[in-house]
């Protein structure tokens, strides 16, 4: 089933191999998946369970948080939990926002992601996926957030300023959306890049 809406696993996609985002976005063809992407899925999930239990033990001591769909963020309060934010052709999930008051008075509070990671060291893909993040959550709350967090495993919390990026991230985003308008009649052409083992 074709997908509706550019998400990060998409752009990164985009990033490594225009014809495997065509795939993904414009068709049913899947694909399966390296095993080396199903380890990284586990080691991310068991890095989201140990990072954000506690924070689910302040926000709602009785209630485990599940995921939830947001496209407004007025009255959230200072800390979303596992949000799946999206606008107009764009999805993005985020395991944590947080509320950041603004420098001057007329924007108001903003808020800026946190991403969890199945790795110890930070990936272009997982900067990638941060940046979309951040750009789906500005198109929300109309204002593109400052910086983002991605956590590692075993804890480490690295803040990245994102707005230096968000130029390279339209670059990426322009043909994603064309193609979401028009699909194209035949995919991008192979070429042989150091993703293709994967």
């Amino acid at each position: 089933m074709r997908n509706s809406a550019i998400t990060a696993e998409i752009l990164v996609a985009y990033s490594q191999c225009p014809r495997k985002a065509f795939l993904v976005l414009c068709t049913d063809e899947q694909g399966t998946p390296h095993e080396y992407t199903h380890i990284l899925e586990q080691q991310k999930r068991l890095n989201q369970n140990n990072y954000l239990h506690p924070l689910n033990a302040i926000k709602q001591p009785f209630l485990e948080v599940s995921p939830h769909l947001i496209h407004d963020l007025n009255n959230q309060g200072e800390l979303v939990i596992k949000a799946t934010l999206r606008t107009e052709g764009l999805e993005a999930y985020c395991d944590v926002l947080t509320r950041v008051e603004s420098s001057s008075s007329s924007h108001g509070d903003s808020y800026e992601p946190t991403i969890v990671s199945g790795t110890y060291s930070i990936s272009k893909e997982q900067e990638l996926e941060l940046l979309f993040t951040g750009f789906v959550l500005g198109q929300i709350q109309k204002k593109l957030p400052v910086a983002g967090r991605i956590v590692r495993m075993g804890g480490q919390v690295d803040q990245l300023k994102l707005e230096p990026n968000y130029k390279v991230l339209k670059r990426l985003l322009n043909p994603l959306q064309e193609w979401l308008v028009a699909t194209p009649t035949e995919p991008p052409p192979v070429i042989l890049n150091k993703h293709c083992p994967s």
